[in-house]
């Protein structure tokens, strides 16, 4: 009994210690240096979106869990550099990269195995960036699905 305790007990502090290694590490540690952080559940924000983008991307924000989002008003190009580095060293992947006219979008996400658990898009200019993350429970080919469906178009960044 005792064995399974102690094994019970490593195995729920291993994945407590692993849980903070996503952008929500990130946010915690740089809110304070944006002009403007807010963290909210999905359902919520969803309101605010407007209805032509529910029907065409509803599905998608079915599997939307929760937001973050961080606007830093200076192109700090230290917390540029440490987001850079934390998105490499935590393994995610470039979906999309977009540079016009000195902005610049750039779209990541984090999978396990199959699983996106976690996306998060840098839009930067000259004078700011900002940072939205979004946990989700998105397999990558229900994705795949469903930008193949919606009818997408480039426009300028402007």
């Amino acid at each position: 009994m005792k064995n399974i305790m102690l094994r019970l007990t490593a195995g729920i502090v291993l994945v407590s210690c692993g849980t903070n290694t996503t952008y929500q590490s990130f946010y915690k540690e740089n809110r304070e240096f944006a002009q403007f952080a807010i963290g909210t559940p999905a359902f919520i924000a969803n309101i605010f979106i407007p209805k032509e983008e529910l029907d065409e991307y509803g599905e998608l924000l079915k599997k939307m869990r929760h937001y973050k989002v961080m606007i830093f008003e200076e192109n700090n190009d230290e917390l540029n550099n440490l987001f850079n580095s934390f998105v490499q060293k935590r393994n995610y992947t470039s979906l999309v990269r977009v540079q016009e006219n000195g902005n610049k979008v750039h779209f990541f996400y984090l999978k396990q195995n199959d699983l996106i658990k976690e996306m998060v898009l840098k839009v930067q200019d000259e004078n700011e960036f900002v940072l939205i993350g979004v946990k989700t429970k998105l397999y990558e080919h229900e994705l795949v699905e469903i930008l193949d469906r919606a009818d997408l178009q480039l426009t300028s960044i402007e």
